[in-house]
């Protein structure tokens, strides 16, 4: 069994089935094999699908509880090729009443006073209030977590991310960023990414044209941008429309 809750496409870990399915392409079903990521069980397969929805294109979708319009934008970031999706979601959320779950979800009475932060760097997120417990789990930089304001212990806060739960010290000015640090922008080419703010540097990462990444500042000597690539990689590209624009 792939273990693949949600139909993701790609590997894990090199892992993958190939599967026939429908895609709607140029204004019409087609049916194609293509890979599925394969998990060693269900737990992993939750856990790469909040990280596949940390993609720079899924950011409207974080801190979104109407299932309505999270479905829409689900659909306006290309989760899926049916030009339908979105209608197709709702009317099964609908019909089966899984909005009843939505209070368990959202946890929202005890949320009431969290708001979303994004981790300035590897966060090792605590299993209690205090430097000495284990890890919990860690937060990749630049990633949205909630930090409860309404639950704070010992100098700690409740960190809520992905559906877990842990502790973290709730600076603002050394763990956490209190907005988006990052602005959308698309490729406007292919284009290879530098570890440094120069050509003849190493390539960090690559992007096919039209694929989204996620600016965090125009570097002030060099006028290159300096990039969240995927997995939170950092890449250098010169501030021109020949390799990137705003979204």
């Amino acid at each position: 069994m792939a273990h693949n809750l949600f139909g993701v496409k790609g590997t894990y870990n090199g892992s993958f089935v190939t599967m026939p399915t429908q895609e709607y392409v140029n204004g019409k079903w087609i049916t194609i094999d293509a890979q599925f990521r394969k998990y060693p069980s269900k737990n992993e397969s939750m856990t790469d699908h909040g990280d596949f929805l940390q993609k720079s294109r899924y950011q409207d979708l974080i801190g979104e509880t109407d299932y309505v319009k999270a479905a829409n934008y689900l659909q306006k970031a290309g989760y899926a090729t049916d030009p339908d999706y979105a209608k197709k979601l709702v009317s099964i959320i609908e019909a089966r009443g899984l909005t009843a779950w939505d209070q368990e979800a959202f946890d929202i009475a005890s949320l009431k006073n969290a708001k979303w932060r994004y981790a300035r760097e590897t966060l090792n997120i605590r299993s209690a209030a205090s430097w000495d417990s284990s890890i919990a789990f860690k937060i990749t930089p630049y990633y949205a977590a909630q930090l409860n304001y309404g639950k704070q212990e010992n100098g700690f806060i409740e960190v809520i991310y992905q559906g877990k739960r842990g502790w973290y010290k709730p600076s603002l000015s050394l763990y956490w960023y209190d907005k988006n640090p990052t602005t959308k922008y698309v490729t406007t080419n292919n284009v290879n990414f530098r570890t440094a703010e120069k050509w003849d540097s190493p390539v960090a990462q690559s992007k096919k044209a039209g694929e989204s990444v996620l600016v965090l500042r125009k570097m002030p000597k060099s006028g290159w941008l300096e990039v969240v690539l995927t997995n939170s990689v950092i890449g250098y590209i010169p501030d021109s429309p020949n390799y990137v624009k705003k979204s």
